[in-house]
């Protein structure tokens, strides 16, 4: 099927998966809370992007996780939108980086051999200090 005649992509075209684009705001905390949220959702079935959000969805309809539900996130800050989607991408996109390094350590303590492990290029910020939507 072409683009030109009808207007839509291609098996071709449309393949592949879609990152979030990186997201510069200005520096402001971000509460324990949704970092625990995210969190929890991620170790629910150590998914990326976009399935961790239907995920985090999924969590607030039900308010699984400490009773939170969508007001309740709201409140912190965390907004499930089409407008909001970028910054709660590259939010969870650090929680999630966070999570892999923790499990790394903890691998490499349990084996009980010294495997050194080279530092990544970018430092993940504390958590806590990273912006979220308003």
């Amino acid at each position: 099927m072409s683009t030109e005649r009808h207007g839509r992509w291609t098996a071709e075209q449309h393949t592949g998966a879609i990152a979030p684009e990186p997201v510069s705001v200005p520096a402001a905390a971000v509460p324990q809370e949704v970092i625990d949220f995210i969190r929890y959702c991620y170790q629910r079935r150590r998914i990326g992007w976009p399935e961790l959000y239907d995920e985090m969805c999924g969590v607030a309809a039900r308010g699984e996780f400490r009773g939170m539900d969508y007001d309740r996130l709201a409140t912190l800050g965390v907004r499930f939108s089409l407008c909001d989607m970028n910054r709660l991408a590259a939010l969870a996109q650090r929680v999630v980086l966070d999570e892999r390094r923790r499990r790394v350590a903890i691998t490499v303590e349990r084996s009980g051999v010294a495997v050194p492990v080279a530092p990544l290029e970018t430092p993940v910020p504390d958590l806590r200090a990273l912006p979220l939507p308003r």
